[in-house]
């Protein structure tokens, strides 16, 4: 079986820009989404900086599994 995945976001009809970030991580089945939260400060960074620590943390160590990480977050993996 084959699957595509793609993303995409919309600035929606209340804002003028768009604070969300996706990812797309097909080599682990894990698809991400951040919403910014429009209208609370840096929440363009916020949203991007979650979607880039959660792919340098799942593809930096193969000792932990993606579970690990979405279960007990980064820097809190027992025995870590």
């Amino acid at each position: 079986m084959k699957i595509r995945s793609a993303g995409a976001t919309d600035v929606g009809k209340v804002r003028s820009s768009n604070e969300d970030s996706f990812g797309v991580f097909d080599d682990l089945g894990l698809y991400v989404v951040a919403d910014g939260m429009g209208g609370h400060a840096a929440g363009e960074v916020a949203s991007l900086l979650a979607v880039e620590t959660i792919h340098e943390t799942t593809h930096a160590d193969p000792v932990y599994t993606l579970h690990d990480v979405l279960h007990y977050g980064v820097g809190n993996i027992p025995g870590a």
